[in-house]
């Protein structure tokens, strides 16, 4: 876990080749929800689940950015 949030927080440590697929995207999904522009985290959400669909916190991610516009139905469709 630490290994991975020093990977969020610090992406040009480590070679790009070592990324798990949708981390770029995500990372960017994470930084513009901090920043609160909530419409850029969930095209930037998007981007990671298409590159890595199983990667449940990507879609956690954009379904909490979703709600956070609100865009609640949206947000319901993302669970599926």
């Amino acid at each position: 876990a630490q290994r991975d949030k020093d990977l969020r927080d610090h992406p040009r440590r480590y070679p790009q080749s070592r990324q798990a697929p949708g981390f770029g995207a995500a990372a960017q999904a994470f930084a513009a929800y901090d920043r609160d522009d909530f419409g850029a985290a969930a095209q930037a959400a998007r981007k990671a689940i298409a590159q890595a669909p199983k990667r449940m916190d990507y879609r956690l991610l954009l379904i909490e950015s979703l709600q956070r516009q609100p865009h609640l139905q949206e947000a319901d469709q993302a669970t599926t």
